[in-house]
């Protein structure tokens, strides 16, 4: 079976790689995602059997805040164009989409899969919410014209290892931008470390090393339809941080500065994707020294 995945130079498609290293990867330098020419031709001349799409302009909170537009243009024009040409070739795809398109308030907790449309996402990364929910719309469109075979998968937060290998994408992620914090406070004896929001926002973070597991699990069961990919910890930003405090050992203090807390909660339920496949998700912490370990490995290599 060929199979193409796009945003094979990220955080998951690295981490895919390790795992399935057959499988044919796609970097922005191989192709222009953003060109339906490019996509069209490059894809053409591929001709994979499936599809997995995972790329897509990402950014924290605050390249959200300041760049709305782009956030959202870029990812509709990647979006549309691996979708489309999935449409055309009737060709399976996986779509890799975010509980941030989940709306920013419910009645009930965790959130479930028919919940996606039920309201306005949380403004702080609203922008890049829609071009996910109408790439996901796109697919449900395709699905019932042609009957395109898709799964998408709403992932919870990601970390690992491999969010170390460009130093440029450090801010991608919460956890990625709190070990680099916590790493040079320790190694330059600084006494304090200063954190966004107030520690209290709720989220469930995910070893990037389950997410490509469970990947690979859905192409081969030929898993389709909408489901929520999350462990079941849904801790505090503030637990968080002081669980990559400890891991990385920093002795000094950290507090918070109040400013952009972002949503204070979206956990999403994993009931319906664990019904169909046996995945045990590994802890936060454990999670940690995975990603520490290879941190200093890196370190050391430099």
């Amino acid at each position: 079976m060929k199979v193409l995945v796009t945003g094979g130079t990220g955080l998951l498609g690295r981490t895919l790689k390790d795992r399935m290293s057959k499988w044919i990867y796609v970097g922005s330098k191989d192709c222009d995602l953003k060109s339906q020419w490019d996509v069209n031709g490059f894809f053409s001349k591929i001709n994979p059997d499936k599809v997995i799409h995972l790329a897509a302009r990402v950014g924290g909170i605050q390249k959200n805040i300041a760049e709305p537009y782009p956030f959202i243009f870029d990812n509709l024009q990647i979006n549309a164009n691996v979708i489309n040409w999935c449409y055309e070739n009737n060709k399976p795809i996986l779509f890799a989409s975010s509980s941030c398109v989940y709306p920013n308030y419910s009645e009930t907790y965790p959130l479930k899969e028919d919940q996606v449309d039920e309201g306005p996402p949380e403004i702080t990364n609203c922008f890049y919410s829609y071009s996910k929910r109408i790439g996901n719309h796109l697919l449900r469109a395709a699905a019932k014209q042609i009957g395109l075979q898709y799964c998408t998968l709403y992932f919870s937060n990601l970390y690992g290892e491999h969010d170390f290998t460009d130093k440029n994408d450090l801010k991608h992620h919460l956890i990625t931008a709190l070990f680099e914090k916590m790493t040079n406070a320790k190694k330059n004896n600084v006494p304090s470390v200063e954190l966004l929001g107030d520690g209290t926002p709720l989220r469930q973070f995910m070893y990037a090393g389950d997410a490509a597991e469970i990947i690979v699990e859905c192409i081969y069961e030929e898993l389709e339809g909408e489901n929520n990919v999350a462990p079941n910890e849904n801790l505090s930003v503030f637990e968080i941080a002081k669980a990559v405090k400890e891991t990385v050992g920093y002795e000094g203090t950290m507090f918070f500065n109040g400013e952009m807390n972002g949503i204070f909660r979206k956990d999403i339920c994993s009931e319906k994707l664990l019904k169909v496949i046996n995945h045990k998700f590994i802890s936060l912490n454990e999670g940690l020294k995975i990603t520490y370990k290879k941190l200093l490995e890196l370190e050391c290599g430099n």
